[in-house]
């Protein structure tokens, strides 16, 4: 069950860690910069309205200060107190440019006055301060808050965004983090609001996201920040924005990959596996570790990277644990599981299976009920995966014997959680038709929606599971599915129908090879089961081979040598690979068996040479011309003595036919 994260973003009030020495107001936590903003804006005559003109003044004045303390520091580069003055005018001037954050409709004005590459410059600056400044005042003029409801202003944000991407200051916001250090509290601060501002420019840009990655070396800089042990405020942050850069962006998530980072995260993670986070923004970061997780597990090559990086091992590790991660490493684990065999043996075989099914046979609500439902959904994708990635042999009977076990109690679990989603669907299919009845057009697309969301998807996964069951030919699970099926009453063709909506609706978003081979896989269950089906309702007698019961298309069939069915299975098995990057997954488990079964008893290398002998045995040819011209395949050219040799197995045939 994979689907994508959606990341809220953060509230300015949830912001920057404020340095202890920050001065507050000691009753409500009131930062003064804002009380000596309102007090100077008092001295100058009031609050002067933002306009056009006091656009160009407060740009004006800003120039003429960055000007100023460019030439002090030209002409006394070794005196810093002869450029000191300089910098303090230009940190007020960068100062009260954030009162544009109020007027984004003059940001146009602001791009057109050639601002942009000035303030992107200062982001180099060498004194850090500087640049911190600058660095506040874009994640304030980009903030969330300056977009409103009004289109208009955001169309004049991402004029600004978009300057800013022309003057690279994607790349200057990034090389600056190296130069920030986090014992500083002001410098921790600006690394704060440099991840704030690119989760900003994300936000106006989504594009940003892949864009930051290629250009910056933001991705490594992230890497190094989750794998330091310590929480703060910041590897909090950074957590979050990896998320996001990762989210719905295969690019980031291969990108990531290349750098070790499933190993990183995975390494962030296993801080955890035995205890829990003290806080809930630990908690919150613990979670956006697990949200990368799954990101990175989304394309193929990752999850062979998580598997040599012993992921399995260490999510059934915090499953057994049961801390606050135990949710989040089943989810991990499905994502890791989907579609890809090789972590489903591993999973098998690291004892994966009794973790798993012991959380599955859980449904005490020890938690809110979103969280158990969670879970579930999760933990029956999980097991789904097995089923459609482990096909044969001992981990195929491993896993179908945990159904057997207990009195087939797993069997009873599935039956009760198909029959809990099953009545949801019912109940929002009625609720879907009853707006259909008050005339409000409802597609057949969207009504299929509706009833995903309503828990659709995990009631086929149940019946494909049961599909799985009953293929099995596993004579006490087929008996326990029949009985819980007419205790409620149901029958197959209920369970049918559910596999037959997943077979239809079975997307192709991995190309249509894959479609077909998902179907394939759904259509075998379902055809065995239709087919009994029939059997039972016509009061056929089932087939049995031991009993000689082969069915009516058998008796007339042509009997052939194991020789000859060994040679047709070997042509089929070819074709396999000529169409499949993977055959042994279009193989079923009696098309091996038979094929091991007739090459071992096959006897006979030559299957004409042994035909050709049957039909000498019917016809009882006397002579070596006679049985010639019966048989003319029996002269072989270039044989030696053939004459002879035909003339034995005649002999050989009349001692026989004597004896009888």
């Amino acid at each position: 069950m994979e689907n994508h994260q959606h990341y809220n973003k953060r509230k300015r009030d949830e912001s920057p860690p404020v340095p202890s020495s920050a001065s507050q107001d000691a009753g409500g936590g009131v930062d003064l910069s804002l009380l000596e903003a309102v007090e100077k804006s008092a001295q100058n005559g009031g609050v002067e309205v933002l306009d056009l003109r006091t656009l160009k003044k407060l740009v004006l004045a800003f120039e003429r200060r960055l000007r100023d303390n460019l030439e002090a520091r030209m002409k006394y580069p070794d005196q810093p107190d002869k450029f000191a003055d300089s910098e303090v005018e230009l940190h007020e001037e960068i100062d009260r440019l954030k009162v544009l954050a109020g007027a984004p409709e003059l940001y146009p004005e602001l791009v057109a006055l050639n601002t942009v590459p000035s303030l992107v410059d200062l982001l180099g600056h060498d004194n850090a301060d500087i640049a911190v400044d600058v660095v506040s005042l874009l994640m304030d003029l980009t903030d969330e808050d300056v977009l409103g409801d009004d289109d208009d202003n955001e169309e004049a944000v991402r004029v600004l965004v978009d300057a800013l991407l022309e003057n690279n200051a994607l790349e200057l916001l990034v090389q600056n983090l190296a130069r920030l250090s986090e014992t500083d509290p002001d410098e921790a601060t600006a690394i704060y609001s440099t991840l704030s501002t690119i989760e900003n420019l994300i936000e106006v840009k989504p594009a940003v996201a892949e864009l930051v990655c290629e250009r910056t070396k933001l991705l490594r800089w992230l890497i190094g920040r989750i794998k330091v042990r310590e929480f703060d405020a910041n590897k909090q942050y950074a957590s979050e924005i990896m998320a996001i850069l990762l989210q719905n962006s295969p690019t980031n998530q291969k990108r990531l990959g290349q750098m070790n980072g499933v190993d990183a995260v995975l390494q962030a993670v296993a801080l955890y596996k035995s205890r829990d986070p003290k806080s809930e923004d630990e908690e919150e970061m613990l979670e956006n570790l697990f949200d990368c997780l799954c990101c990175l597990l989304m394309p193929m090559e990752n999850k062979e990277r998580f598997l040599k990086s012993e992921g399995v091992e260490l999510m059934i590790i915090i499953m057994k644990q049961k801390k606050s991660a135990y949710g989040s490493s089943i989810r991990a684990l499905d994502f890791a599981m989907t579609k890809y065999p090789p972590a489903c043996e591993r999973f098998v075989d690291v004892l994966g299976l009794k973790t798993a099914f012991a959380a599955f046979m859980v449904s005490k609500k020890k938690k809110k009920e979103s969280y158990q439902e969670e879970l579930e959904e999760r933990l029956i994708s999980l097991i789904a995966s097995l089923f459609g990635g482990i096909l044969r042999g001992s981990r195929r009977e491993r896993l179908l014997s945990k159904f057997v076990e207990n009195e087939c109690e797993k069997i009873d679990r599935l039956m009760e959680l198909y029959m809990r989603y099953s009545d949801r669907i019912k109940a929002e299919t009625e609720r879907l038709d009853r707006l259909q009845l008050d005339d409000l057009e409802i597609d057949e697309e969207e009504r299929y929606n509706r009833k995903l969301e309503a828990g659709l998807y995990t009631l086929q996964l149940i019946a494909v599971i049961l599909g799985h069951l009953w293929s099995s030919d596993h004579s006490r699970m087929k008996e326990r599915i029949e009985l819980l099926l007419k205790q409620n009453k149901l029958t197959k063709k209920d369970v049918k129908r559910i596999l037959q909506e997943y077979h239809d609706n079975i997307g192709d978003l991995d190309g249509p090879e894959e479609k077909e081979r998902a179907q394939a896989k759904i259509q075998k269950p379902r055809k065995k089961k239709e087919f009994l089906c029939r059997a039972n309702m016509s009061g056929e007698e089932e087939e049995n081979a031991a009993e000689l019961k082969i069915g009516e298309e058998f008796l007339k069939a042509k009997c052939l040598m194991n020789c000859e069915v060994a040679r047709i299975l070997d042509h089929k098995y070819d074709q396999l690979q000529q169409t499949s990057d993977d055959p042994t997954n279009q193989i079923s488990q009696v098309f091996e068996k038979s094929m091991q079964y007739v090459k071992r008893f096959s006897r006979y290398k030559n299957p004409d040479a042994v035909r050709q002998l049957c039909v000498l045995g019917n016809l009882c040819p006397e002579t070596v011309e006679e049985a010639i011209a019966i048989v003319p395949s029996i002269k072989s050219k270039g044989r030696m003595l053939e004459d002879d040799a035909i003339e034995k197995m005649l002999h050989d045939l009349s001692l026989i036919k004597k004896f009888e």
